[in-house]
């Protein structure tokens, strides 16, 4: 009988020994994927940063660009003739195609009535997040939180104050970068 319970104990012992052992490998092996994902991850975040702040950079010397043609091409009126109309358009295509990240380009006045884009020019945007941040903050440069665009595309918004001489607020002019490429599908 006590052969039966030794080697009963001397079989739970090893198995135990296997299990620990298992259990052991099993952990390391985790923490060591979990590592490198950790690291994939951070890389990427790097990645991304680093790209969406040139994004950010060369979107903001071209707008600054973009303000300064506006403003002194007298361009943040609403345009009555088309021909007015188709020029504006060109000179907004035109820049606008430096702009990778733009799905959309646009100028606004004062009262933050599209003047200028590819379409819609006239409309009242004043209920926008965009235009009552810019009119209502002294900052030269606008980027909103992410919002659904009349089109429902997830987009984020960044612009330039245009002002006169007297540093009065006389429009913005901006672009919608989409955020699609951020969606699994």
């Amino acid at each position: 009988m006590k052969e039966r319970v030794s080697i009963f104990y001397g079989s739970m012992l090893f198995v135990i020994l296997i299990s620990t052992t298992l259990v052991i490998t099993i952990s390391n092996n985790y923490q060591q994927h979990n590592k490198k994902l950790e690291s994939e991850l951070r890389f990427n975040a790097n990645f991304v940063s680093t790209w969406l702040n040139l994004i950010y950079k060369h979107s903001h010397n071209v707008l600054e660009g973009m303000a300064t043609d506006l403003h002194n091409n007298h361009l943040l009126t609403v345009p009555f003739s088309s021909s007015v109309l188709k020029e504006q358009k060109e000179l907004l295509s035109i820049e606008a195609e430096m702009l990778v990240n733009a799905s959309n380009v646009f100028a606004i006045n004062n009262e933050c009535i599209l003047v200028n884009a590819s379409s819609d020019v006239g409309a009242n945007l004043s209920s926008r997040e965009y235009c009552k941040q810019i009119q209502e903050s002294t900052e030269h440069d606008i980027f909103t939180d992410p919002f659904v665009n009349l089109f429902g595309k997830i987009v984020v918004a960044q612009g330039v104050r245009v002002t006169n001489k007297s540093d009065q607020f006389i429009g913005m002019v901006g672009i919608l970068s989409s955020l699609d490429f951020f969606l699994v599908h």
